[in-house]
């Protein structure tokens, strides 16, 4: 019962808005980003979590599925500062926000029309490189939510708010994967994934009209003057080397980073090769694994300011590390199930503690230009990572690689020492 009583606040919050009066700019804002994160929620339980288990379908090979997360990654490491210089003299970032994510968009469509028009032996890395050209957009458009994120939210509130929404994402998401998992099982290939798809198209254009419903007030932006481009991006990132806080986030995650992202692919090849996992089973897997999402979320949104965002990051990092160790000797398939229930429980640490975390390190007004150079190097991690882990797993096994990659998490929770102990 304690797990519903997050939802019925928000139920009475809701009929508040509606009965009593136009609410405050922060509970209008928070109510949008609840509805925004509730329908990114089917995006994320359906095209997010199949897209991959569909180019295995298909035949895609190791090194295709490790491309699949590191070429993204490299898109975002080669334009992330470049975009940077561009939205980062935007006054209103909301209206720039709005125009990046909605061409970002469009390539949804492309990759669910892509089975008409291209040979099946082509699918998987014509699939992976518009994924990732998508990602040149997305490198722009993050840095501008996570600033308008930071704004729309008091950091009274934010973390409390951030584990709501996340647990609201992680029940859909939960929901979703189940029944996309069985429609794909009795569904024909692969027109029910192009079909799945399109339902999380949909998704997402009504995602951005309720996230593009955000207040927030327009930045006080100093005159520009003439500059090369040289000179700009100079210019763009000689405070952030200056700013400390920001400086010991950044090396304090690095290593950690790369070691959590190793197993990208692994996990992947674990459950459809290694186990011979069902479509059903995999749905059935992130059902519950989602379910654990969702209870962990709403445990750590609302002990993180009583327990310290540090301790907080580190607990979900370490029992994320047991998740990997712990696949690497799964038996069967069907133990795919209760140890995604690890999972579940221990990646809302690692999303609530870095993400205030995150906020803390960066001056105020100045949040975009800090969180796209902080793209630039969790994307270094994201793109090394997932080579590292289909290397490793190249010249031992999957499962060794899995283990490995578990014990790096561990030791690399020793960088965290440089983080502040609380925010």
């Amino acid at each position: 019962m304690a797990v519903l009583s997050p939802y019925r606040r928000l139920v009475r919050q809701v009929r508040a808005t509606f009965v009593g009066g136009p609410p405050s700019d922060e509970d209008h804002n928070i109510l949008n980003w609840y509805a925004s994160t509730a329908l990114f929620g089917i995006v994320d339980g359906s095209m997010w979590v199949f897209l991959p288990v569909f180019l295995a379908r298909l035949g895609a090979s190791p090194s295709v599925l490790g491309l699949y997360t590191s070429l993204p990654a490299l898109m975002v490491i080669a334009f992330s500062i470049p975009t940077g210089v561009l939205v980062d003299r935007a006054r209103d970032q909301m209206a720039t926000w709005k125009r990046i994510a909605f061409c970002m968009r469009m390539f949804y469509p492309v990759v669910i029309l892509a089975p008409f028009f291209l040979p099946r032996a082509s699918l998987p890395l014509a699939i992976v490189v518009v994924w990732a050209l998508r990602v040149i957009l997305d490198a722009a458009g993050t840095s501008l939510w996570v600033a308008i994120a930071g704004r729309a939210v008091s950091p009274r509130r934010r973390a409390h708010v951030n584990g709501t929404r996340w647990a609201l994402l992680s029940l859909i998401s939960a929901s979703c994967q189940g029944l996309a998992g069985r429609w794909l099982d009795v569904g024909p290939f692969p027109g029910a994934y192009q079909a799945m798809f399109t339902v999380a198209f949909a998704a997402t254009m009504a995602e951005w009209w309720f996230f593009g419903r955000l207040r927030v007030p327009l930045l006080e932006r100093e005159e520009q003057v003439q500059a090369t481009l040289g000179e700009r991006v100079r210019g763009y990132l000689r405070p952030l080397a200056e700013h400390r806080p920001f400086v010991r986030f950044a090396v304090g995650t690095f290593a950690y980073r790369v070691a959590v992202n190793m197993p990208a692919a692994l996990f992947t090849l674990l459950w459809v090769r290694e186990l011979g996992a069902s479509n059903g089973l995999i749905g059935l897997r992130g059902t519950v694994g989602y379910v654990g999402l969702m209870t962990g979320y709403l445990f750590w949104g609302r002990t993180a300011n009583r327990l310290g965002h540090r301790r907080v990051l580190t607990a979900g990092a370490l029992g994320t590390a047991a998740y990997a160790i712990v696949s690497a000797a799964l038996p069967s398939a069907v133990w795919l199930v209760p140890v995604a229930v690890l999972w579940g429980l221990s990646a809302p640490g690692i999303d609530v503690g870095l993400f205030d975390l995150l906020l803390h390190a960066c001056p105020p007004g100045k949040e975009a230009r800090f969180v796209s150079v902080n793209q630039f190097t969790a994307n270094v991690a994201i793109f090394v990572g997932p080579l590292l882990g289909v290397a490793l797993a190249s010249v031992t096994s999957v499962r060794i690689a899995l283990a490995v990659a578990g014990a790096l998490q561990v030791v690399t929770t020793a960088g965290f020492r440089l983080l502040p102990r609380d925010v």
